[in-house]
């Protein structure tokens, strides 16, 4: 898999929905290379989610279809339906038309950020929060030495060329973090896995 695991990271965690799956491994083969550093690497996700995808709600739209990736099966963990949809690949058809240049959200974003450096063996998640004005507001985030740090494509989405001022950081001037998170707290990452294999 061309992954070498380090204290930044272990093996390449995929969604197992395999359409959504091969989207994220082709997007990888295209960005990293074999002599890249794991900050080179994160930086190559980051750009490549900011310069890649489009804001806009037509994704969710398309969502509601449940068409790209396939059949759900609302039995699979006892759940109403609505629940199993998301568990069960919902979320990762929504992600698939996402990447394919449906337009996305925030929190779209830091989430398919957090699919391809999971898929690279990072340990990353997303953390809610409030931006400007009160508008809330979510980053993705990677454990790397010791630490959450956090990364916004969606800003860097504004930018051109893409700055890395959204990079790797402690936090931003514009977002506070929910009270709830601690970037300290390396179990954090376990809460905001959502249906991962």
């Amino acid at each position: 898999n061309g992954v070498v695991t380090s204290a930044n990271r272990g093996e390449p965690i995929w969604s197992g929905y395999q359409k959504y799956d091969d989207l994220v491994k082709g997007i990888l083969d295209e960005i990293i290379k074999p002599d890249m550093s794991e900050i080179d690497e994160l930086k190559a996700i980051y750009t490549w989610v900011a310069e890649n995808i489009d804001y806009g709600y037509g994704s969710i739209t398309e969502w509601y279809n449940m068409s790209e990736i396939g059949d759900y099966d609302a039995s699979v963990r006892n759940e109403p339906e609505e629940m199993s949809l998301w568990w069960n690949g919902g979320y990762y058809s929504h992600l698939y038309t996402v990447i394919l240049g449906k337009g996305g959200v925030c929190n779209d974003y830091a989430q398919v950020f957090e699919s391809l450096a999971s898929a690279r063996g990072f340990r990353a998640t997303n953390f809610t929060g409030w931006g400007n004005k009160g508008i809330g507001h979510v980053v993705g985030a990677v454990w790397y030495d010791g630490s959450w740090k956090l990364v916004d494509c969606d800003v860097a989405a504004d930018t051109r060329p893409i700055s890395y001022d959204y990079f790797m950081k402690d936090g931003f001037s514009y977002f506070e973090l929910g009270n709830e998170f601690d970037l300290k707290n390396p179990d954090y990452g376990e809460i905001q896995t959502f249906g991962r294999k």
